[in-house]
């Protein structure tokens, strides 16, 4: 039975194998000097979380989710990984749903991230959601979703 819920500190270990993973899939290479104090953000009572995706004990999945006010109040959908083992089970279709109902909750109308113009498994997922392209780089794809 796969669960959502908030990360916890003590959720580090996973979150740090996943956003490994995810590197290695997008990069091919881990993180270099990874520091997890970076994760305390998430974990310190503000308006930033990660939501993770479990199965039984198992952490199988996490979006990092962080608040901004700056011209535009929106949700910025940052790091993002399903292990690969567990991909097209709708697990992060379910993860972002959930983004969008935390969005929601909070009265924030609009939904940002990034994906890379290689990862085009996610780009095709965020667009079948409802995100669309709003700038784009070399590397990177920004899209939106207005709620």
């Amino acid at each position: 039975m796969k669960t959502i819920q908030k990360a916890c500190p003590e959720d580090k270990p996973d979150i740090y194998r996943l956003f490994c993973e995810m590197l290695r899939d997008i990069y091919g290479k881990d993180a270099p000097h990874y520091d997890d104090s970076f994760l305390d953000k998430y974990f310190s009572g503000g308006a930033d979380l990660i939501l993770l995706a479990k199965e039984g004990e198992k952490t199988v999945a996490f979006l990092s989710i962080e608040e901004h006010r700056e011209e535009y109040h929106y949700l910025y959908l940052d790091d993002f990984c399903v292990q690969e083992d567990f991909r097209g089970q709708g697990i992060g279709t379910e993860l972002l749903k959930q983004a969008e109902a935390i969005a929601a909750a909070r009265k924030i109308g609009l939904i940002v991230l990034h994906v890379e113009r290689s990862n085009k498994r996610a780009a095709r997922l965020y667009a079948s959601l409802g995100y669309e392209e709003f700038g784009a780089s070399d590397s990177r794809i920004r899209m939106i979703k207005r709620l």
